[in-house]
């Protein structure tokens, strides 16, 4: 990843090592489609299923404020591309894959 997401990736660090802690999520969320490519490089890493379903629930209030008004046609290709690349998001437990 190169260093202009550099910001972000720390703001998710800083989500991950403290869910509860608003102000980095927030952040990332504010980050908008520039959050979406690390977010996206980060959830198709294998990971505990915590980890995973945390940057889910991020990538999710991404989408959510993305989308609740009104986007541009580059911007809703740019959320089509990264959810393409995405793919399905693979949370690993005990007794399955769940995708």
């Amino acid at each position: 990843m190169t260093n202009n997401t550099t910001p972000i990736l720390n703001a998710i660090q800083a989500y991950l090592n403290d869910p509860s802690s608003s102000s980095s999520a927030q952040r990332v969320v504010e980050g908008g489609l520039a959050s979406l490519p690390p977010l996206v490089e980060l959830l198709r890493e294998d990971a505990p299923i915590a980890r995973t379903e945390l940057l889910e629930a991020l990538y999710k209030r991404i989408l959510r404020a993305l989308l609740t008004r009104p986007i541009s046609g580059p911007d809703a290709r740019q959320v089509a591309h990264y959810q393409k690349q995405l793919g399905f998001v693979m949370k690993y437990k005990s007794y399955a894959v769940k995708a």
